[in-house]
């Protein structure tokens, strides 16, 4: 049977528009078939907004919308509109919508010849907003309130409004108007009009319907499309401004639009909501949320209209953030290489944005999607005058605190989590041949069924592999395996996973070892060995080798750590000694710290019957040493053993859990135990305050006593060895209160000072190989070559005073010093001035320290001056850091002045020499340094940047960047030109475009986009007090306090010295005046005769036993002075040449006594104020002058 065919008639039909929307709703108004969907909705129980599951009816949803949105546009087409209210009548489904302001008018409109209200709720394609440009409200088709007039079995408006347009009629009055569609918009009832209403009335627009329920397949207004039209409500109460909004006669508060962000989030005690916010015009306000646990999702409104599905506006705003996110993490050295995906931003975040956009498109009259081309409102033109704040800037300050709310440590730590998974690529695997591993040396048993029973040695450097290889012809070769590690081993705690997956290093280990990334091993069955050694030199830095070893195994495989005997380090002596008399050094004695032998030497009565031997690296020992050291194994090997600091009772209690809640367990005990907690203080970054704590307490006394066959703790090793380590570091770092030096510039003081203080220049490649010969210096000769240039440069942002004097190319602020010629080709001597700040008269009181039994550079020197104000300071060590910003000489010696005057000081602002910006204090130790800059039209002229790390090149550079980087739609600087290049002077003029500079200037933003301002700050002045303890300075008064009081006590040491020494030469030369004569008088005669005998005719003749030395004991004093005399001084002429010297030491001595230290201070530091003349006018001439112009030499008096 066929199926009769259609006729033409029914296949082609011609309908009205109105039966058109109802037959096809989903071109109107979306579907109108429930449908269950994720969307934000209110809930009343705790008045939050929410995201729920709902059954959702788009139609339904959208005839309310259009209704709402037209309320919204009256606000922003009348001004008089201050109030919405919105009544939704669950009981009965009807919808009021109610808006003050102007009204509709209520006459006719002539065209078509009935009232405009009916005209605009009641026919289609009627819309005031046709061919308008530059509307910023949400109607635009001409449907709007009529698809839900068609959409509903009752429609109402009623308005009150006057009769005319035309506000200059004053015949016009207020007239009420109501009219009632019914039955989808196919009725239209007659309007019921008054016009005797009192004209006091307020005008006002009131829409309310009935939904179709039945055609949205409901059967009134459901709990879920309830709670979806209040959260409509409130979005159009925040996007409405300057206007009270009613919900069922309650109102809607909202001060800001991140009062409606809040609602978003819990807020308790607990948990704060963590938004930023900011209104960045009067067109855009947008809030992002973080939360760890949702994001990516977004809250977006254009012209009140709610673009849940997002839209061009929301993808400006996302991309801007998350790329600008991007590039503040990567700010940071530690993170720019760091690969962070666009989806890892977003994953935490949620957008929150309000805009108003000009004539913007949807993808459809449901207007959830806005589609308009960004270029299309980005840059907005009309009547050929750009728009207004149509574009949103992202500042960099919104970046920040975004940032700072917990997105960036997040972002962080999942992006390395990434990464991290890329290092199962790296794993190794149990073989018994790992060939490919340069400079290994495999055990026999390595990767065989035998593998628990081999060990390998990781040691420091080449030298220590070659001290471990001599071990092996003791030890074995089957059993035991050796590996150089290059240097300090990275802590991968700290480390990008990048750094890691690039470490050459941190993949020899895992292959050598066999291990694989994230497995937890119970046993070392799976691994190429059963047994860790690290040997590494006996001293701080070798401690520091094996902690990073083991921060290692801790960081990617604690278990490993737990196996009794699979981590071991290797004691060597650092001192060896013998009784001189053991020729055969049968007896040696071994120490494994210098701090044990110092210890055990002050028992000694008489050290000199000693001999010794220090072992400065596993290098020092020859072969036999070596293995003789080997034959000891057992002895030097130290077992680490972990602690848990978990309570046992209450771990057997747990064995009946499931095996995840065990693992749980397991982990909460990992976490909290003692070996984790003290790895963790030593080389997590995180734990700074933590490390400080510990290394105040550090106690030189509170060491490990090393012993044979010893077994320790992972915190014991931390506490009593690796804080060595870290004290030292701190010390290398962060220099002294006392003379502003740190160790390797002390060195070269030292050092300089030796070689005389007129000594004729030498080779910088040359002075550091004599300072590496005449100090406790251990590292390389690149690092101290950098220290001896870094004293001597002198351009601005260098030095205030450099102590060495610079002969050749020693860098210049062109690019912060990185342009000094090679070590080989420049040359330095003592800068004159130099003598004048460490004043050679202190050489004999200052403390040395002692290398190899050899006397080096000092403890401190005493500066009669804090160098560390004149010259500033940075660093950083571990757990502190300092930053101290250089002052002026001038005004350092006039607080000093006053101190030693028992005057008050005045505030110090740093100061920088060769600086032309200004310098201005904004807060307590917070500065603002401004460059120099001119204004002239449309160009600027600048003659200096910002002094800290003020370096011309990269400045020209990121000037350079504003061109190239920037969109001609942005670009603000036309042309960038130099004036002059001179090595520590800037002169270039930056030319604007149009009227940017004007803007900038009027913004108050000139100097932030030139980068002509930077902010600075002495809030972290750490320094080595008095004590030799890390101290936190208030400012540079606290530092010139407490400089005082050391530096006064060092002058009476001084005195003392001095009367003590004159007085001592007085008696030297008295006695020796006494013994020529009597021997010209022949009262004395010794030919012939014993020294017994020589020495108690001296004593009856009441001749003192004497020094040279005056700090010599009693029992170093003799009769030498006089014995020891040349006969052929023993006459007249010597005589008078003592008696001379004797008066000129009575006269130096009545000086020094009737001197008081302070008077003398005083004297010291005019002089120092005269040199510092002569230092300014040869600054100046090495820095504008042609640079052969010879150097101003004071005469020597």
């Amino acid at each position: 049977m066929t199926t009769p065919s259609k006729t033409i008639e029914e296949t082609f039909k011609k309908t009205n528009l109105r039966d058109h929307i109802l037959d096809l709703p989903d071109t109107y108004i979306g579907r109108t078939q429930i449908d269950e969907i994720s969307l934000f909705v209110f809930d009343e129980e705790t008045e939050k907004i929410k995201e729920e599951i709902i059954k959702f009816s788009q139609g339904k949803y959208k005839i309310f919308d259009e209704i709402i949105t037209n309320a919204r546009d009256s606000s922003v087409r009348d001004k008089s509109c201050k109030n919405i209210s919105v009544n939704l009548d669950r009981k009965t489904g009807y919808i009021t919508v109610w808006n003050d302001g102007l009204g509709i008018p209520v006459c006719i409109h002539k065209d078509h010849n009935i009232y405009v209200p009916e005209l605009i709720f009641g026919n289609l394609l009627t819309s005031q907003n046709y061919n308008q440009k530059g509307k910023t409200v949400g109607g635009k088709n001409g449907y709007g309130a009529k698809l839900t007039n068609i959409y509903s079995t009752e429609f109402i408006v009623e308005t009150v409004s006057y009769n005319d347009t035309d506000i200059t009629n004053k015949k016009r009055k207020k007239v009420f108007y109501k009219q009632k569609f019914s039955n989808n918009m196919s009725i239209t009832e007659k309007p019921e009009i008054k016009t005797d209403i009192s004209q006091s009335t307020i005008t006002y627009t009131k829409i309310t319907y009935l939904p179709d329920y039945k055609r949205f397949e409901m059967s009134g207004m459901s709990d879920d499309m309830y709670k979806l039209l209040i959260k409509r409500c409130y979005d159009v109460a925040a996007c409405t401004r300057n206007v009270k909004f009613m919900l069922n006669e309650k109102e809607i508060k909202f001060k800001k639009f991140d009062d409606y962000i809040k609602m978003y989030y819990e807020d308790t005690p607990d948990e704060k909501p963590k938004i930023t916010y900011e209104k960045f015009n009067d067109r855009w306000e947008v809030g992002i949320g973080f939360n760890k646990n949702i994001g990516d999702r977004h809250v977006s409104f254009v012209n009140g209209i709610s673009t849940f599905q997002g839209g061009t506006h929301v993808s400006f705003i996302m991309n801007n953030v998350v790329d600008k996110v991007k590039a503040y993490i990567k700010k940071d050295k530690k993170h720019k290489d760091l690969t962070i995906s666009t989806a890892t931003v977003k994953q935490y975040l949620t957008f929150f944005i309000n805009c108003v956009i000009e004539d913007p498109g949807f993808n459809s009259q449901t207007k959830e999607f806005m589609n308009s081309k960004t270029s299309d409102w980005c840059n907005c033109n009309i009547n050929n005058t750009k728009c207004k704040d149509t574009k949103c800037e992202i500042t960099d300050e919104f970046i920040e605190t975004l940032c700072k709310n917990g997105l960036m440590e997040e972002v962080i730590k999942m992006s390395q989590f990434k990464e991290l998974r890329e290092l199962d690529k790296t794993d190794g695997k149990k073989v018994s041949n790992v060939r490919h591993i340069e400079k290994l040396i495999d055990a026999e048993l390595a990767g065989s069924r035998r593998s628990q029973e081999a060990t390998i040695f990781f040691c420091e450097g080449d030298s220590a592999k070659t001290f471990v290889v001599a071990g092996l012809s003791v030890l074995g070769i089957d059993k035991f395996g050796v590996f150089p590690l290059k240097g300090k081993v990275l802590n991968v705690r700290n480390a990008t996973p990048k750094q890691i997956m690039e470490n050459k290093e941190f993949i020899d280990i895992k292959n050598i070892l066999g291990l694989k990334q994230n497995f937890k091993y119970t046993d070392t069955s799976k691994l190429r060995y059963g047994r860790v050694i690290v040997i590494a030199d006996q001293d701080p830095d070798g401690s520091h080798i094996k902690g990073l070893v083991m921060n290692m195994f801790e960081y990617f495989w604690p278990e490993l750590l737990k196996i009794n005997g699979f981590f071991n380090t290797y004691n060597t002596p650092i001192v060896k000694t013998w009784k001189k008399t053991d020729k055969a050094k049968n007896n040696i004695l071994k120490f494994y710290s210098t701090t044990e032998y110092e210890r055990w030497q002050k028992t000694q009565e008489n050290p000199d019957l000693w001999e010794h031997k220090y072992f400065k690296g596993l290098g020092t020992s020859d072969n036999n040493e070596a293995k003789n050291s080997f034959y000891d194994f057992q002895d030097n090997l130290m077992e680490m053993i972990w602690e848990t600091g978990i309570n046992t009772e209450q771990e057997n209690s747990e064995n009946s859990e499931n095996l995840e809640q065990k693992e749980c367990q397991e982990e909460i005990k990992h976490e909290k135990s003692v070996s984790h907690l003290s790895i963790l203080k030593a080389f997590d970054k995180s734990r700074a305050n933590e490390r400080k704590e510990w290394l105040h307490k550090f106690k030189k006394s509170n060491m490990l006593v090393y012993q044979p066959k010893m077994k320790i703790s992972y915190s014991d090793f931390i506490d009593k060895e690796l804080i060595f380590f870290s004290n030292l570091d701190n010390d290398r770092s962060i220099p002294s209160m006392m003379d502003g030096l740190k160790p390797s510039q002390r060195m070269i003081m030292f050092s300089m000072f030796k070689r005389g203080r007129r000594a004729k220049e030498i080779k910088v490649a040359q002075l550091s190989g004599y300072v590496s010969e005449n100090t406790d210096y251990h590292h390389g000769e690149a690092s101290l070559q950098g220290a001896i240039v870094g004293l001597a440069q002198n351009f601005t942002g260098s030095n205030n005073i450099n102590l060495l004097e610079p002969k050749g190319q020693f860098g210049s602020r062109r690019m912060g010093g990185k342009d000094h010629a090679s070590a080989r080709y420049i040359y330095t001597s003592l800068e004159p001035i130099a003598s004048k700040i460490f004043r050679e008269e202190d050489e004999e009181i200052l403390i040395y320290n002692y290398d190899d039994g050899k006397q080096v550079e000092p403890v401190n020197y005493a500066p009669i001056l804090p160098l560390v104000l004149i010259n500033g300071c940075s660093g950083i060590g571990t757990g502190f850091s300092t930053d101290i910003l250089p002052h002026n000489p001038v005004e350092i010696v006039e607080n000093l002045k006053n101190i030693i005057n028992g005057k008050k000081m005045t505030e110090m602002t740093p100061w920088f020499q060769g600086f032309k910006g200004s310098i201005e204090e904004i807060g307590k130790n917070q500065f603002l340094i401004k460059g120099k800059y001119k204004i002239d039209g449309n160009k600027v002229h600048i003659e200096d940047i910002p002094v800290i790390d003020g370096w011309f090149e990269p400045y020209e550079n990121k000037l350079n960047e504003k061109i190239s980087q920037n969109k001609d739609d942005e670009m603000k600087i036309e042309t960038i030109k130099r004036n002059d290049i001179l090595p520590n002077y800037i002169n270039m003029t930056v030319t604007f475009r149009g009227n940017e500079l004007q803007t900038l200037y009027k913004n108050d933003t000139l100097e932030k986009y030139l980068q002509l301002s930077k902010k600075a700050s002495m809030t972290n002045s750490h320094l080595f007090n008095v004590e030799n303890k890390m101290k936190k300075y208030d400012d540079p008064e606290h530092i010139i306090s407490e400089f005082y009081e050391y530096r006064l006590t060092m002058y009476q040491k001084r005195k003392d010295y001095y009367l003590q020494k004159l007085l001592n030469d007085l008696n030297i030369a008295k006695y020796k005046v006494k013994f020529i004569k009597a021997y010209i008088n022949k009262e004395i005669n010794f030919a012939n005769k014993k020294i017994e005998t020589v020495h108690k005719l001296l004593e009856d003749k009441k001749y003192p036993k004497l020094s040279y030395d005056h700090r010599d004991p009693e029992n170093k004093r003799t009769f030498r002075y006089l014995t020891d005399m040349n006969l052929l001084t023993l006459t007249d002429e010597k005589v008078e040449e003592l008696e001379r010297a004797m008066e000129k030491c009575k006269i130096l001595y009545d000086t020094y006594m009737n001197t008081p230290i302070k008077e003398l201070w005083i004297k010291e530091l005019d002089e120092f104020l005269e040199e510092y003349k002569l230092w300014l006018v040869n600054w100046e001439l090495y820095h504008n002058s042609n640079r052969n112009t010879k150097k101003i030499i004071k005469k020597k008096t």
